[in-house]
């Protein structure tokens, strides 16, 4: 028994340290409102101390069992007062075995071979159970805000990880729902029970939750992966025979993933053209009107094409326009939020330090790129 118990708690130690506590699977409560009893579902938790309760076949609490935590005799639960349901952790030493004396003139005595694990399910008054907060103990964001300091991540989690080790209240309730009755359970109508089984409710986050949850925000998200004006990407000076081509034939973008095309249209897929007011220095940025923006699908993603009107082409590129008279700034931008894969999820679009793919692992985000023009020859007079 001695050593059993040894290797439980190590057990339970790591389970309450680096996995928590709360409801691992399962564990669903219903009402039935004919044998005025809730149904939970059979599941699997671990309580604040670490250990293991599992709940193999479906189980019934009656109503009319409630239990206070200083009196032993239930008592039916009052009207329209909230109570929840508790999942405890409950062993029972069994197989009794009779050990002789150790020495000459010593007393026999006796231990237990064996430890059954079982649980209990109660029904308490609300105000008489701690119930923690099942998240939000650690936040970086908010710290840094309320503090005024920018901590890094690291030193947060060390300075709040070394004031201790959680403690497990004994009063914790492992809670697996919340319980408001309407009407006298001793009345022959049938009481009404609004059952609320998300209510508090711990939840132990394994290693395949994790996983899908990190793939669900972060994975198989869509991103640029080429451009056509990669060379000229954020040059200063880039010769106005370049550009010309460059926006003749058409800026172009390469996905990694299948695209929703109709996500990828004049208001998503925008250039810009930058210049300098002459008189007050203000930097004014004018949008290129586009002809049109074509999405072309291929095996392993897609390319999306924006293509200038014919009139801006005429007006700015052949004619005595301001960047050909005095060079511009050329910005190119996606607007991620708006564009999304054939799996709806938005592109991944920051451009970090202007290297791909784009992206930083988060939906979202303006994928921007530049580059300088400088003026164009002079036109010949008529």
């Amino acid at each position: 028994f001695a050593e059993q118990r040894y290797f439980n708690e190590k057990r339970w130690l790591m389970n309450r340290m680096i996995s928590g506590w709360g409801v691992v699977c399962g564990l669903d409560v219903i009402y039935d409102p004919q044998n005025r009893a809730l149904i939970v579902s059979p599941g699997l938790a671990i309580d604040c101390h670490g250990r293991e309760i599992l709940i193999c076949e479906p189980q019934t609490v009656k109503l009319a069992v409630l239990e206070p935590p200083c009196d032993p005799t239930p008592e039916p639960p009052p009207h329209d007062e909230r109570i929840v349901l508790c999942l405890e952790y409950h062993d029972c030493k069994t197989e009794p075995v009779q050990l002789t004396a150790m020495a000459c003139g010593g007393e026999e005595r006796q231990e237990f071979n064996r430890i059954r694990d079982s649980f209990k399910l109660r029904l308490r008054h609300e105000k008489d159970v701690h119930l923690p907060s099942p998240y939000g103990r650690l936040c970086p964001l908010m710290h840094n805000k309320e503090s005024g300091k920018n901590e890094t991540l690291h030193g947060y989690l060390c300075r709040e990880l070394k004031e201790g080790c959680p403690d497990c209240n004994e009063k914790a309730c492992l809670v697996l729902a919340r319980i408001v009755i309407h009407g006298d359970l001793h009345i022959p109508e049938l009481p009404e029970a609004h059952v609320d089984a998300c209510f508090k409710r711990r939840l132990v986050y394994s290693n395949p939750v994790l996983y899908d949850l990190i793939h669900c925000f972060h994975g198989d998200l869509p991103h640029v992966i080429d451009m056509s004006w990669k060379q000229h990407h954020a040059v200063e000076g880039v010769s106005w025979d370049d550009f010309v081509k460059l926006m003749t034939e058409g800026l172009s973008v390469e996905f990694d993933l299948p695209m929703n095309d109709t996500t990828i249209n004049k208001r998503t897929f925008q250039v810009a053209v930058i210049n300098e007011d002459e008189n007050t220095g203000y930097r004014l940025k004018r949008f290129v009107p586009a002809e049109s923006v074509e999405y072309h699908p291929h095996p392993h993603g897609g390319r999306a094409t924006f293509h200038v009107s014919e009139r801006w082409r005429i007006d700015e590129l052949q004619g005595y326009s301001i960047p050909r008279r005095h060079g511009a700034d050329i910005e190119i931008i996606l607007r991620g939020s708006l564009i999304t894969g054939a799996h709806g999820k938005a592109l991944d679009g920051d451009f970090v330090g202007g290297k791909f793919p784009s992206g930083n692992g988060v939906q979202g985000g303006d994928f921007i790129s530049w580059f300088s023009v400088a003026p164009g020859p002079e036109l010949k007079r008529q």
